[in-house]
């Protein structure tokens, strides 16, 4: 979905984990990580020709017989934390249909806290207060928080990057 995006002109702040934070204004942030997208094998095949021949974009290839590629979009890395404007909750289930619900009330939270990056490692190294400044900040605020659910096994990354594109502003 990323590399879809990125293709589509959107910037590359991170790939699969942000930081969120709260700037000075007690606004969430999402803060840079690393400049590269690491594509699935599946992927590799629909989006790296199109990723790969951009000028200066650094491409390598990793795992078994090179089936994943990092790909290093320099020119479209965002190097300075910018606000949420919304977050995208990502899944799969084994129907057709793309799914797409906004996620309200104390259900925000609750998603938070679901999408936080390993809860065990997270609740070890975190700061719990700051932790619950943020996500009770984000939860409380007017930033919408939507569900996407895709097909497990059927390629969907423009429609979900259309899904997406549509439903927020770049």
């Amino acid at each position: 979905l990323l590399a879809a995006l990125a293709q589509r002109g959107w910037g590359l702040l991170t790939d699969d984990l942000a930081p969120v934070t709260l700037d000075d204004d007690r606004v969430a942030v999402a803060v840079p990580t690393w400049r590269e997208v690491i594509l699935w094998p599946d992927s590799v095949g629909h989006v790296v020709d199109a990723t790969s021949t951009a000028e200066g974009d650094d491409v390598r290839e990793f795992g078994p017989s090179g089936l994943r590629r990092a790909v290093g979009w320099d020119d479209r890395f965002v190097d300075e934390a910018r606000p949420i404007r919304a977050i995208w909750w990502l899944g799969v289930h084994s129907f057709d249909p793309i799914e797409v619900r906004g996620v309200e009330g104390v259900s925000r939270f609750d998603a938070l806290a679901a999408m936080a990056y390993n809860r065990r490692i997270a609740s070890a190294l975190l700061d719990r207060a700051s932790y619950l400044r943020v996500a009770g900040t984000v939860a409380g605020s007017g930033i919408p928080i939507r569900r996407l659910i895709r097909p497990r096994g059927r390629w969907t990354a423009d429609e979900l990057a259309d899904i997406v594109q549509d439903g927020t502003e770049r």
